[in-house]
């Protein structure tokens, strides 16, 4: 049942005309619409107003990316004021505003903070952000509530069943996060004091990480994989200066083996963690050969 508020909303909406009711509902129900549009009009924009003798395409590609950036922001606020008002429709349009705002500024506050929690351990992981029952709370009420507002203003809406589905997916990542956070490989001195007191645990934990983690924490755990493939694939470079198949296969070992361990963490440690891996590795497989020389 709709609120007295979110009746008021929906009737100042309507009296707009339909075209731009429709075009502002579709723009802001996600930030990559608004990227996509915006790189558009940036684009043209760059190409129209271009100064550069020869430079069309450098004021185009520049107008581009400016344009995503402020359309992504642009359509994120939006969605995110959406979704501020449909968990909280006795808010004014004032009030809602004000959240949205308070919002975005502890985003990025978190996002530093988890960061440093990754590095240091301090921070109550649960209180900043970080995948855990907690955090997927709020992600699976909005499930139903866009569904509902969909459904109310006679747009394409998920079914029922899929929402379930997406419901339940969100509880499954949340119970991994949790997971996650007692097993400590949120952080560098979580996965130390983890591996030293409860290995069984720990590697549990980083398994389950690694075979279905975030998109972001797989990719990056994936790159020492990757590469150690391609220079494998390259064969033996002593006589050029490069290292023999043995000390590519170490190297190659010692980086994806490290890769998944930290895959848990944020990407700013888990980015630091697997470049003391790389030098580590390049450590233990010893120096290049010099090149040969004829």
């Amino acid at each position: 049942m709709l609120s007295p508020a979110y009746r008021a909303m929906s009737e100042k909406l309507a009296a707009m005309p339909a075209v731009a009711r429709t075009a502002a509902r579709w723009l802001t129900n996600s930030a990559s619409r608004g990227a996509l549009v915006g790189a558009g009009l940036g684009a043209a924009h760059g190409a129209a107003t271009n100064q550069e003798p020869g430079g069309g395409l450098h004021s185009t590609v520049r107008g581009a990316v400016r344009g995503a950036l402020l359309g992504g922001a642009a359509a994120g606020t939006g969605r995110a004021f959406r979704d501020v008002r449909l968990l909280n429709p006795s808010m004014t349009a004032g009030q809602a505003a004000a959240a949205t705002v308070q919002g975005g500024a502890k985003a990025v506050q978190n996002f530093g903070k988890r960061q440093v929690h990754g590095l240091t351990g301090t921070y109550d992981p649960t209180t900043i952000g970080m995948n855990s029952s907690a955090s997927k709370f709020r992600d699976n009420q909005l499930i139903f509530a866009r569904r509902r507002d969909a459904m109310a203003h006679g747009e394409k809406a998920i079914t029922h069943r899929q929402a379930l589905e997406q419901s339940a997916a969100l509880v499954d990542e949340g119970r991994r996060g949790d997971a996650n956070i007692r097993a400590g490989i949120t952080s560098i001195p979580g996965i130390a004091r983890g591996l030293a007191h409860r290995p069984g645990e720990t590697l549990h934990a980083v398994k389950n990480e690694v075979l279905s983690g975030g998109r972001m924490g797989k990719a990056i755990a994936t790159i020492p994989l990757a590469q150690g493939a391609y220079d494998v694939s390259r064969g033996d470079e002593t006589a050029t200066g490069g290292r023999n198949i043995k000390q590519k296969l170490v190297s190659a070992g010692v980086n994806t083996l490290g890769g998944a361990l930290v895959s848990g963490l944020p990407v700013v440690p888990q980015i630091a963690a697997m470049t003391g891996f790389d030098a580590a590795a390049h450590k233990l497989v010893g120096a290049r050969q010099k090149p040969v020389t004829p």
